[in-house]
């Protein structure tokens, strides 16, 4: 946030899906189990620091699964796919640190633990519990953090329709969505006129307050 020009001087805290994550599983192992097939990267195994857990590495000696997939290549998306399909047979429990369906590395995007998370929910009829954007307990715990102010006076800002806009609607508060990201591509080179902007929101369920394009 730093290299983006947003110094800590410029906030009071930071919460992130990981940590709302790791939150719920302190709270929740002993139902879930010990044995744990996390689909991730070694940077995000910081969720599980602390915790009494066994990282194993397929779905079938596991207890529950921790997604938090990052973005995956074709060949990756395939294999994850198989071992999803072995889980949910076993009918494992899948934790979702991260709600997000895609995400933009440099100028591709990719599948991330959002879209995992709905392909063994919605195809394979396994079990998902969400920690992060759109759900609830992520902005009951930033609005806790922030000392529950009104919520009038509470604006969310991202660039995702799906999680950030639809997150902020469900939770009352206003929103700014920003056009320079995973939307990007369907806005295209449109200027933001108010026929442009009627065009691109119509049938949506969830729009922003406000637009804006860039974030610094």
């Amino acid at each position: 946030m730093e290299q983006m020009g947003i110094p800590p001087a410029l906030y009071d805290h930071i919460l992130t899906s990981g940590e709302a994550t790791h939150l719920g599983l302190t709270g929740h192992i002993q139902a879930w189990g010990k044995r744990c097939w996390f689909i991730g990267t070694p940077v995000m195994e910081e969720v599980l620091k602390g915790i009494d857990i066994t990282l194993v590495n397929t779905p079938d000696n596991a207890d529950f699964i921790l997604n938090s997939v990052p973005g995956t290549s074709d060949d990756q998306t395939r294999q994850l796919k198989k071992h999803l399909e072995k889980a949910a047979a076993r009918t494992l429990p899948m934790i979702c640190a991260n709600p997000d369906l895609v995400v933009h590395i440099g100028s591709t995007l990719h599948e991330c633990a959002g879209t995992f998370a709905q392909y063994y929910e919605d195809i394979l009829g396994g079990t998902v519990i969400y920690y992060g954007k759109p759900h609830h307990p992520v902005y009951d715990h930033c609005h806790q953090v922030l000392g529950r102010p009104d919520k009038g006076a509470i604006c969310a800002v991202g660039d995702s329709l799906l999680t950030d806009i639809a997150g902020a609607h469900h939770f009352g508060v206003d929103s700014i969505l920003n056009l320079s990201g995973i939307h990007i591509e369907e806005w295209g080179a449109l200027t933001p006129s108010a026929a442009n902007i009627e065009k691109f929101f119509k049938d949506r369920p969830h729009t922003p307050r406000y637009i804006m394009q860039g974030f610094k």
